[in-house]
């Protein structure tokens, strides 16, 4: 477990310490889904479906439907579905895409509008053969780069013989407009330099320029505490992701907004 944080003297020691204390509670670190995150996906589906709902894809809400501080459903094109409970998904930063800015507080609307996501760019190899020996996660300080040969991991994932690994490297995301194409080849020059057998053993790439990673950077000024709260005063709203309010120092804070929306839910 790991902040991902480009520029250290920013991040939270505070997050750092906890996420420290949650390894060692328990006893293992970051681990990947045998046959990936769709097979994760496709359990949470069956999950709903089983319980009586329904996953609507390629579906756009357009508003969520809150009156006399109270929510009452959600727009989709011109048809209203009613519900007494909604949870909003996207991050903070884009949240009044959905709702009326002018329902919320003044502090509210501020912290929405100012968290800073972790951005990057990132490169997926195809490679002909194995030419990737480690099998954890590979880390690099300076430039700040995370490696995953996820077909070491999980040999499903890649062809018979093939080899399939992932690389990141974080920018600062008021730098990443200026940045992104630079650092996108200095990602694959430095990967290369790595691993020199993996040059000539490529199948194919597919580099990606991220200006989201992850929702809220886990920086000292924006820690749990100064993220949007899972529930809010309106009744029936709760928020969902991995910016918002709840431990973690990356994408583990969507699962953990996820189980405080649960807890929430049920406790009303």
């Amino acid at each position: 477990m790991l902040l991902v944080v480009p520029e250290i003297e920013k991040a939270s020691a505070g997050e750092l310490i906890d996420l420290i204390k949650q390894a060692v509670i328990a006893g293992e670190g970051a681990g990947y889904p045998k046959g990936g995150w769709k097979i994760i996906l496709q359990k949470l589906k069956e999950s709903v479906e089983e319980n009586g709902g329904k996953v609507s894809t390629n579906t756009k809400v357009d508003k969520v439907i809150i009156e006399n501080g109270e929510v009452k459903g959600v727009t989709i094109k011109d048809q209203k579905i009613e519900a007494d409970k909604v949870i909003v998904a996207v991050p903070c930063q884009q949240v009044f895409s959905v709702l009326d800015k002018n329902k919320f507080p003044v502090e509210f609307v501020r912290k929405a509008e100012n968290i800073t996501p972790t951005c990057g760019v990132s490169i997926d190899f195809a490679i002909s053969e194995p030419v990737i020996d480690i099998s954890g996660m590979i880390v690099s300080e300076e430039p700040p780069i995370l490696g995953l040969p996820t077909s070491n991991l999980d040999p499903t994932i890649a062809p018979e013989n093939k080899q399939l690994a992932t690389f990141l490297l974080v920018i600062p995301a008021e730098q990443f407009a200026k940045r992104k194409d630079m650092e996108l080849n200095n990602l694959e020059k430095l990967v290369y330099e790595m691993f020199p057998k993996l040059k000539g053993k490529t199948l194919w790439t597919r580099k990606l320029k991220l200006p989201m990673v992850d929702g809220a950077a886990p920086l000292y000024n924006q820690t749990r505490k100064d993220r949007i709260p899972v529930k809010v005063p309106i009744k029936g709203l709760f928020f969902a992701g991995d910016s918002y309010a709840a431990p973690g120092g990356g994408g583990d804070i969507a699962w953990h907004t996820a189980r405080k929306c649960v807890e929430e839910i049920c406790k009303n």
